[in-house]
């Protein structure tokens, strides 16, 4: 679906650009325009600047999982009340030295569609957009 120009958003973005090229300005615009809940507006002043659409940005498409970023910041990303216990699992095997438990572990995972990754903030998984969180009931 095709998104409409939006004139107002992006004269203003127009404007903060054609100051000396005033980037940090108009990237403030946008930020703006993405705190009002204006998708629409949003969407055009991206495209002004030449800015893809979300929707066919990979990244935009998934969500990533840690078990460091939930437990510091106290906030529950979408399936991680899933997800959280497999990734601590996941990591106590690899702790533990069970590394043939760990990679049976992964590759159940990946099997679902996860991508799973150790990092040195700790164990990820990235979750596409599509995921089915009730296949995770399986491995239990």
């Amino acid at each position: 679906m095709a998104s409409e120009a939006d004139p107002e958003s992006d004269w203003w973005v127009a404007q903060e650009l054609a100051d000396d090229l005033n980037t940090p300005a108009a990237i403030a615009k946008l930020h703006q325009l993405a705190s009002s809940s204006s998708a629409r507006q949003l969407k055009s002043a991206m495209r002004l600047i030449g800015l893809p659409d979300a929707e066919q940005v990979e990244w935009f498409r998934t969500l990533r999982v840690t078990l460091a970023s939930t437990a510091a910041t106290g906030h529950t990303p979408l399936y991680a009340k899933e997800i959280v216990p497999f990734l601590q699992a996941w990591d106590d095997l690899r702790n533990a030295r069970k590394y043939e438990d760990a990679d049976r572990l992964k590759m159940q995972l990946e099997a679902l569609g996860l991508r799973v990754a150790a990092t040195k903030f700790g164990p990820h998984a990235d979750v596409p957009h599509d995921f089915d969180a009730t296949k995770l009931e399986a491995l239990e």
